[in-house]
């Protein structure tokens, strides 16, 4: 373990770099709840795969959310260990809670980096999946009547394009349609 990035507060207490550690934990959770919701909009299908931009947005996606899910894990298991060391050395009685960290072994008492750039890069990797997947569902549409590739959309005069996918919140290509046919009937 190597010195903390942000330099290491000399009246930094054992205590307060546990909650440090499990404060980091909650959020690698919280972060990662939302790899499943970004799981299952890119499962429901929005993305055309018969487009191939968006087959690749779409793969870029999935690339994205596998790299970012097993960074946080990496991420989420060294700070829990790093934590549950600190916390067998209070069990113990090796060290008090309210001791300085220079009461801790050597080994301990810096942040774990490796645990912390793979935080940065989980972070980054669902910034980039959430990009890429709204590229996914915004680029595939050309604004034209059968845009969609539905059989038959956009032919018989500016009929309205037929829903290609079952989930009424995910169509954004099909809202994004209708408001243009509303906005030009009115």
């Amino acid at each position: 373990m190597s010195q903390r990035p942000r330099g290491q507060d000399d009246a930094e207490t054992v205590r307060s770099r546990l909650r440090q550690y499990e404060c980091r934990e909650r959020m690698i959770l919280w972060v990662g709840a939302s790899l499943v919701g970004l799981i299952a909009l890119i499962a429901d299908g929005v993305c055309d795969p018969s487009d191939i931009a968006t087959a690749l947005l779409r793969a870029m996606a999935v690339t994205a959310i596998v790299v970012a899910g097993g960074s946080l894990a990496y991420a989420r298991v060294n700070f829990e260990w790093q934590a549950t060391l600190i916390e067998r050395k209070i069990e113990d009685r090796e060290v008090d809670g309210s001791d300085e960290l220079g009461k801790l072994p050597e080994e301990m008492r810096g942040w774990p980096n490796s645990a912390e750039l793979a935080w940065a890069i989980g972070l980054k990797a669902i910034i980039l999946a959430a990009f890429t997947f709204l590229g996914c569902v915004w680029g595939h549409s050309d604004g034209s009547p059968g845009a969609t590739g539905a059989p038959g959309a956009g032919s018989g005069g500016g009929s309205p394009a037929v829903r290609r996918h079952d989930s009424p919140y995910l169509n954004l290509t099909h809202t994004r349609h209708s408001l243009r046919l509303i906005h030009r009937n009115a």
